[in-house]
């Protein structure tokens, strides 16, 4: 969809909307951490704070590593570059929405009644 003579008419916008979905993505991360941090035993939030951070930092790390090698595995299959990483992204794209749907599902809508906002929400 964004490649070939389209790129040049079509990239700029795609690459905006990109960092501006990563930067919703990013505060809503760290927005949902903050309140989470704050459940359970007292004196506990720098620990768990660090610990999500953790746990962010090995997911994007072996994300990156599975998608590169998925990228060599997926240009020995594609008779081009473009379309075997297109392939790539698009499986990302479903394990998102994957993931999001599970993500609804652990979501409790009658938690404790209405929870008070997050700064960045």
């Amino acid at each position: 969809m964004l490649g070939g003579p389209a790129v040049a008419s079509t990239l700029p916008p795609a690459v905006v909307a990109l960092g501006f979905f990563n930067g919703m993505f990013a505060v809503a991360a760290i927005g949902s951490m903050m309140a989470l941090a704050s459940e359970g035993r007292e004196s506990r939030e720098g620990t768990r704070m660090g610990l999500w951070g953790a746990a962010q930092a090995i997911a994007a790390g072996y994300g990156g590593l599975r998608g590169a090698a998925a990228g060599d595995v997926t240009r020995v299959s594609f008779a081009s570059d473009a379309t075997a990483f297109g392939a790539v992204v698009l499986f990302e794209a479903g394990l998102f929405v994957v993931s999001a749907l599970l993500a609804l599902k652990v979501i409790d809508p009658n938690r404790g009644g209405h929870a008070a906002m997050v700064p960045g929400e």
